[in-house]
Order: C-alpha cells, then sequence, then structure tokens
C-alpha cells in the first residue's frame, strides 16, 4: 500500500529542505555548495564519526537532549549547542596530551559501582601489532569505548 501522493510531496519536501538548510549552515560559508565535487575522503572520516556519535549520544543532564521542536533556525539551535559540544569533549578526555596506555576505565564514567563491561574487559589481550580490528557486539555493549581504549594501546 502506497501512502497519498500529497503526503510523499510533504516528505520529500521536508528532505530538500533540510539539505538546504544544511548547507546554508556548513557549505556556503566556506565557499561550497551541494554541487561541488566531493574530495576524497579520508579513511579517518569512520573513526571521526563514530567519535562524533558516542560524545553525541553519551547521557548526562547537562550533555544533548532531545527537542521535539527546536526554537529559531537551524542557525540559532546550532550556536546554542556549541558550549554543550565544548563541555562534552573537554569531559571525554579527547582533548588531551599523549598519556601512557592507561586502560579502559579512564573512558568510564566517574561514577562509585561503574565497572567495564565484559567486553571492555578484554581490551588489554587485544593484539598490538598493526593491523585492523572489528568488534562487532550489540548496541550498548561497550564497543565505542573499547575502540577507543584500543586505540590508545
Amino acid at each position: 500500500m502506497q501512502a497519498d501522493y500529497s503526503i510523499l510531496e510533504h516528505d520529500r519536501g521536508a528532505r530538500v529542505g533540510w539539505v538546504s538548510a544544511l548547507e546554508a549552515q556548513f557549505l556556503q560559508p566556506v565557499g561550497l555548495s551541494i554541487q561541488t565535487s566531493l574530495p576524497p575522503c579520508s579513511p579517518l572520516l569512520a573513526g571521526f564519526c563514530s567519535i562524533c556519535d558516542w560524545l553525541g549520544s553519551k547521557d548526562g543532564a547537562d550533555e544533548f537532549l532531545y527537542l521535539q521542536k527546536p526554537e529559531g533556525n537551524l542557525q540559532n539551535y546550532f550556536n546554542s549547542r556549541v558550549s554543550i559540544a565544548n563541555r562534552v569533549i573537554s569531559k571525554s578526555g579527547l582533548l588531551a596530551n599523549n598519556q601512557a596506555y592507561r586502560g579502559i576505565k579512564p573512558l568510564l564514567p566517574k561514577i562509585d559501582g561503574v565497572v567495564p563491561r565484559q567486553l571492555q574487559t578484554l581490551v588489554d589481550h587485544f593484539p598490538t601489532e598493526p593491523g585492523m580490528t572489528l568488534i562487532e557486539a550489540p548496541t550498548g555493549s561497550g564497543k565505542t569505548e573499547s575502540a577507543l581504549a584500543y586505540a590508545g594501546n
């Protein structure tokens, strides 16, 4: 069964509007457009996106909360989140000088009773020679923190 044409058109218009808003917010200020050819993609982009997802999904009363209907336009919303993003990045420990490997514990919340999950206890036993390691486990099992700890190994 297919949706009514007016619903499909409304949905298409919403997607086009969202892409246009993102173009105005992020591309046009640096002289680019949605029509600009993409540069070669670094393999590091996947890791960057993974860390962004991890930071954006961390639980906390002072972090990114769902807003059903944000006030104002995308620019205002984006600007209102910069201070939260700076605080989350600072608390994550990612902006620090190189340190000796310290395992998984420094990446976990500083709350009494928080212990590494089963997957996270295995990080110290992963191979240390260069190569690719894939971690497959259910959502919420601690893959991201495991990968970050392993990257620091």
